[in-house]
């Protein structure tokens, strides 16, 4: 049996003691803790207000994408651009982080596998932040931050 728990709230951390409290003492068990250099609530919060703005502003093919898939097709873009330029350490990032397209299942259709952002190290979230600003920049698309956004994207 194993769990992976990411403790980033109460319920979470909750859940974890929970769980310690439940396992079978007659047991040995083996827990290991790290601190995970993930996006910060606040890089999320304007990820998802920038997203939003753009769903809300803007075609692809004449055609309205949510928030959801517009962020499919941003990251796509950006991993990239990253990988045929020199963005530093997220080129390396890229490098190392399988991402691709393939078949569905039944071949009707094609499935992005690898890379999301709930994944992105702080540093590759803050580089895809500043695209995304200069994306909203060439693509006159105003962002306003002070918006709220669904509890979903925290």
């Amino acid at each position: 049996m194993s769990h992976k728990f990411i403790l980033n709230k109460k319920t979470n951390k909750d859940g974890f003691f929970n769980l310690l409290k439940s396992l079978d003492e007659n047991k040995l068990w083996s827990i290991v803790i790290k601190h995970q250099d993930i996006r910060s609530l606040e890089q999320n919060a304007k990820l998802h207000a920038m997203l939003t703005e753009i769903s809300e502003q803007s075609t692809h093919l004449n055609e309205h994408f949510n928030v959801e898939d517009w962020k499919r097709l941003l990251v796509w873009q950006f991993r990239s651009e990253c990988l045929t330029g020199d963005f530093g350490k997220t080129t390396e990032y890229f490098k190392q982080t399988e991402f691709r397209i393939i078949p569905s299942l039944d071949g009707r259709g094609l499935v992005q596998l690898g890379a999301q952002t709930r994944d992105f190290p702080k540093y590759v979230m803050a580089e895809f932040i500043t695209w995304l600003d200069a994306y909203c920049v060439e693509n006159n698309i105003s962002v306003n931050y002070a918006r709220q956004y669904d509890e979903q994207y925290y």
